[in-house]
């Protein structure tokens, strides 16, 4: 009984506001239409920068600071 009731008052509703209707309808359809395409570019940029990441590969060097060095003498690090 309240799925008619619903459906009774949607189909009013269309009837009496047609242009807010078809307006709520095309909005409902462009903000899921972003959403998904948002995540979609967020998902490919993040497999673009990993792959770009892994082209680099091992031969990356990294430098660290490890506060005031007053000695004034360097240390290698050994992997």
């Amino acid at each position: 009984m309240i799925g008619r009731e619903v459906l009774g008052t949607a189909l009013h509703r269309f009837r009496t506001h047609p242009l807010q209707t078809w307006l709520t309808l095309a909005g409902l359809i462009v903000g899921t239409a972003a959403i998904i395409i948002i995540v979609a570019l967020g998902l490919s940029g993040r497999a673009f920068v990993m792959s770009q990441i892994e082209a680099v590969g091992s031969h990356v060097v990294w430098a660290t600071y490890e506060g005031n060095v007053t000695s004034g003498v360097a240390h290698a690090v050994d992997d």
